[in-house]
């Protein structure tokens, strides 16, 4: 048994025990196990030394225990198992008495409660995925380790699938075939110029527009511009799907240059023209469109069209400076009257002739005047009086059928169509002359929508051949007296008896029903 003297130097002396047991597994704590002594247990190591702040007098008779919270002490008590967990095999026992004999040194303060808040702390500080301490380096499968190693094996195959695909040349039909279909595929394993030339091929004979264009845009891609050109010229189809393509995605620019280079000068041309006509401000139209006529035009080939042009950029100039003067206009009490629907700037030939009859009519020898617009860009007769007739019919000023000839000769009296053609385009003889050129029954919708009077309806209609739809159209417009006229010509005498019922008595047209009753022949 050591002495009371032996148990003072080792208690003064000793510099291994921690300053607090109550700190040992804490997150500041710098506790460690250092692992198992020569016999197998487990013992605690300290990484820091805390030198004792005081030491404790020996008092005879007995040794009184330290405070364990501010001197060194080890507790040769604490054990572990290595079959267990350090949770399981954490004690509170007595001090051993192979160590300390029961009665001489009374237990320490502390002890137990200090073990019991050790496994506590160490229990909430334990990582909740770990279910065992591991030992002797030896470290326990987790529980979805097997399911991430199938799915990394998995990844790991996609990926070298997807390389396959992207590097390794397949047959040209199994290629077109995925495109044609959706699947994933790669063009750029085709090197050569003559595997281009095989896709392409297949491409065309699939008839798939989507995968000719995908292959096209690869050649282009891949292959000079001369070569991309001789395939395209070997094929129309191909020409006309990348043009489309082209088209769709408004690189109108290229489009003109590739049909420059196929030698299809005249639908560059057309293109360029659209082109312009998409331009809103008036004088970057006009120049675009001159530019158009001296460039892309110059061809003796496409001289109708310079033509057609140029007369465009006149009619552009013309309605220009009649729309800046009309809107500034307040002397004409026409567009009081019937107010303007819209601008007419860049509207057809044949509509703006329609809006100078309506408002222009009166303005002889002017740029306006409608017997300008025929002189200057060579309207036919039918044209001319076509819009004529519908335009001063908006403002309720009618023509009759013999009256036309005098709209084709001008306010001085100068000739600008011969009365022959005139008579020929809204008129037949009653011998059997050809049909007139002029659409009568679109002229009597026209009219009628514009409440032309029934006496102008009948004028008309008693143009109108064969006589069976002359008696449709009386009927159809409620145009009694051409009823009456038509029934008679076709020699009807029970169905103009029929239509005469349905007359007022005394009206003019009863009247002429019933005197071509009594005086005429019938069947």
């Amino acid at each position: 048994m050591a002495s009371s003297r032996e148990q003072e130097d080792y208690w003064g002396e000793s510099d291994t025990a921690p300053a607090a047991l109550d700190n040992f597994f804490d997150e500041n704590s710098t506790v460690s196990w250092r692992g198992a002594s020569e016999s197998g247990d487990y013992l605690v190591d300290w990484s820091k030394r805390v030198k004792p702040t005081k030491t404790v007098p020996a008092v005879q008779g007995t040794v009184v225990s330290p405070d364990i919270s501010s001197t060194s002490y080890v507790s040769p008590d604490v054990s572990c198992n290595l079959s267990d967990s350090i949770l399981d095999n954490i004690t509170t026992d007595n001090l051993s008495s192979s160590s300390i004999s029961e009665g001489t040194v009374a237990q320490p303060r502390g002890v137990g409660r200090s073990l019991g808040s050790l496994g506590e702390k160490l229990q909430d500080w334990k990582p909740p995925s770990v279910k065992k301490w591991s030992h002797a380096g030896v470290v326990e499968r987790c529980s979805g380790c097997s399911a991430l190693e199938q799915q990394v094996a998995q990844l790991s195959n996609q990926l070298q699938a997807s390389f396959s695909r992207s590097h390794v040349a397949v047959p040209v039909a199994a290629a077109v075939h995925a495109m044609c279909t959706g699947q994933p595929y790669a063009l750029h394993c085709y090197r050569s110029l003559s595997d281009k030339r095989e896709l392409l091929a297949a491409a065309l004979r699939a008839s798939h527009t989507s995968t000719i264009i995908a292959v096209l845009v690869f050649c282009r891609n891949t292959l000079s511009r001369q070569l991309f050109l001789q395939e395209l010229q070997s094929s129309a189809v191909a020409a006309q799907s990348y043009l489309g393509y082209l088209k769709q995605r408004r690189q109108y620019r290229e489009a003109m240059e590739l049909l420059q280079d196929l030698g299809r000068h005249e639908e560059a041309a057309l293109l360029r023209y659209r082109q312009c006509l998409a331009i809103t401000d008036h004088a970057k139209k006009t120049a675009a469109l001159r530019t158009l006529t001296s460039s892309s035009l110059s061809s003796p080939a496409l001289t109708h069209y310079k033509t057609l042009i140029n007369d465009q950029i006149d009619l552009l100039e013309r309605q220009k400076s009649i729309d800046e003067e009309d809107s500034k206009s307040s002397s004409n009490a026409l567009f009081k009257e019937y107010p303007r629907a819209s601008s007419v700037y860049d509207k057809p030939l044949l509509t703006t002739l329609y809006y100078c009859a309506m408002y222009h009519w009166t303005n002889s020898g002017s740029h306006c005047a409608p017997a300008a617009f025929r002189s200057a860009y060579r309207l036919t007769e039918r044209q001319f009086l076509w819009a004529v007739v519908r335009g001063r019919a908006r403002v309720k000023h009618y023509f009759l059928p013999e009256q036309l000839p005098t709209l084709l000769t001008t306010r001085t009296g100068g000739m600008l169509g011969s009365l022959s053609g005139a008579l020929s385009a809204v008129s037949s003889s009653l011998a059997g002359a050809p049909r007139p050129s002029l659409p009568l029954d679109r002229l009597l919708d026209a009219l009628h929508a514009a409440s032309a009077p029934h006496a102008v309806l009948a004028a008309y209609l008693s143009l109108v051949e064969p006589r069976e739809l002359r008696l449709r159209l009386a009927q159809h417009y409620d145009v009694r007296s051409a009823v009456v006229e038509a029934l008679v010509a076709l020699k009807d005498k029970a169905g103009l008896q029929r239509y005469m019922e349905q007359l007022p008595p005394g009206s003019a047209e009863y009247v002429k029903a019933d005197a071509a009753l009594k005086t005429g022949r019938w069947k």
